[in-house]
């Protein structure tokens, strides 16, 4: 498993463990109020986001996950290791398919920060808008060519 990998899977757990619960619809919502004691009379205990819920008590622990830098993490990760640089360029390039995905340069490069998409632009003009130097371009056009000529 490589180093990127592994990085996600430490951050999907980080996620995993937080006290929060999705519900789409009154059931879902009764069901998992009743596994945490509480009824749908005690709504005013509980907090909403989109369609995930947690309650007041843990918003202290919400907060601080979704305050983290992660984006930051990332940006330092790929910076600084061209190891790292290359599994994530190359993870990301096989997960959005990048060969056959007429967006690929996009899908590939929002993993790693908020660009904006444009037809004329490449993964270099990407990974320029998202602040990463000449070195880690120069990776990203290594991982390019490897997932172009199927080298995983």
């Amino acid at each position: 498993m490589g180093k990127y990998v592994e990085y996600k899977k430490a951050r999907q757990e980080e996620f995993n463990n937080l006290p929060i619960w999705f519900a789409f619809n009154d059931k879902q919502l009764e069901d998992e109020l009743n596994k945490r004691g509480l009824t749908m009379n005690d709504l005013d205990k509980v907090r909403r986001t989109a369609n995930f819920f947690y309650l007041k008590s843990d918003e202290s622990v919400i907060k601080a996950f979704c305050s983290k830098d992660t984006r930051g993490e990332l940006f330092k990760k790929i910076s600084e290791s061209k190891s790292f640089a290359l599994d994530a360029f190359k993870y990301e390039m096989r997960n959005c398919e990048y060969p056959i995905n007429w967006q690929g340069d996009y899908d590939v490069c929002s993993c790693f920060g908020k660009c904006d998409y444009a037809d004329n632009k490449n993964g270099e003009d990407y990974l320029r808008e998202l602040g990463f130097a000449d070195h880690v371009i120069a990776i990203w056009q290594q991982a390019r060519k490897a997932v172009m000529a199927y080298d995983f």
